[in-house]
Order: structure tokens, then C-alpha cells, then sequence
């Protein structure tokens, strides 16, 4: 059985956020997003296309790693 891994000061900082979305909730996860780049300022964020965001979409959430 794997155990959670031990979370502290300094493991923290290696900490990812993991989103994603599908078409119609894109908005909400754009809110997501925000509140972890204003939350958590400098963490990694993995977003995931869950299938059907469109060319417009994918490029909103590229422009998302500049801020």
C-alpha cells in the first residue's frame, strides 16, 4: 500500500497543481487557474485538455503560464 508522501516546508514547494476541463466548463476552470496563480504564485500548474477545448481555448490557457 502507498503511503501519502510527508508534506512539509520544503516538499511543499515542489507541490503541482493538476486541472483540466471539457468545452463546456472552460470559464469555471479559468477561474481555478486564476485562484491558484494568485493563491500560489510561482507553483507548477498542469492543465489538461479533457478532449473538445477549441483552438481559441487552448490558446487562452497557453497565455495563462505568462502570468
Amino acid at each position: 500500500m502507498k503511503k501519502f508522501p510527508n508534506l512539509n516546508k520544503h516538499s511543499v514547494l515542489e507541490f503541482v497543481f493538476v486541472t483540466g476541463s471539457i468545452k463546456q466548463y472552460f470559464i469555471d476552470s479559468k477561474d481555478t487557474v486564476a485562484g491558484i496563480q494568485k493563491f500560489f504564485p510561482g507553483y507548477r500548474i498542469l492543465y489538461y485538455d479533457l478532449g473538445d477545448l477549441d483552438d481559441y481555448q487552448r490558446a487562452q490557457v497557453m497565455s495563462l503560464q505568462a502570468h
